[in-house]
C-alpha cells in the first residue's frame, strides 16, 4: 500500500494526523508506548503475531488498542464494516462494546486491522 492510500486511509477513518506521522516518520513499534496512562495496560507481544503464532488477546488489550487507534466503537465498527442489530442504531459498535467487556473474544482479522491502524505494522506478515 502506498503512503499516499494509507494517508486517504486514515484519514477516512478519523485517525488523528499524529499517529498517521508517527507510522511513515519512522517510528518502530519498540519505541511506541503501548502504556495506557491511566491503568498501565501492556500489549503483550504474543498479540501482535501472525494468525498462526496469535495469541487472543485480554479484554484490557483489546481496549487499549482501540484507545491507541484513536477511534471511538461507533468509529471501530465503521472501519471493519460491523453492520448494526435490525432496526437498531449503532452501527455495529454492539460488537466492539462485547469485545472490551470480554464477552467474546476478538477475532484475529479485525485484531490485526486494529493493530494496522494503532501503528503496529502490518503483524500479518511473517517477519
Amino acid at each position: 500500500m502506498s503512503r499516499m492510500v494509507c494517508f486517504k486511509f486514515h484519514m477516512r477513518a478519523g485517525l488523528p494526523a499524529r499517529s498517521f506521522r508517527n507510522y511513515f516518520v519512522g517510528e518502530d513499534m519498540e519505541d511506541r508506548a503501548i502504556y495506557s496512562s491511566s491503568a498501565a495496560v501492556q500489549i503483550r507481544p504474543e498479540t501482535l503475531k501472525p494468525a498462526t503464532e496469535w495469541e487472543v488477546p485480554t479484554p484490557d488489550e483489546v481496549s487499549e488498542l482501540i484507545r491507541l487507534t484513536g477511534l471511538t466503537h461507533g468509529g471501530v465498527s465503521e472501519l471493519l464494516g460491523l453492520k448494526p442489530q435490525a432496526n437498531k442504531s449503532g452501527a455495529g459498535s454492539r460488537t466492539v462494546r462485547r469485545w472490551v467487556a470480554g464477552d467474546v473474544a476478538i477475532p484475529y482479522a479485525p485484531w490485526a486491522l486494529l493493530a494496522y491502524v494503532a501503528g503496529f505494522g502490518a503483524i500479518w506478515e511473517k517477519s
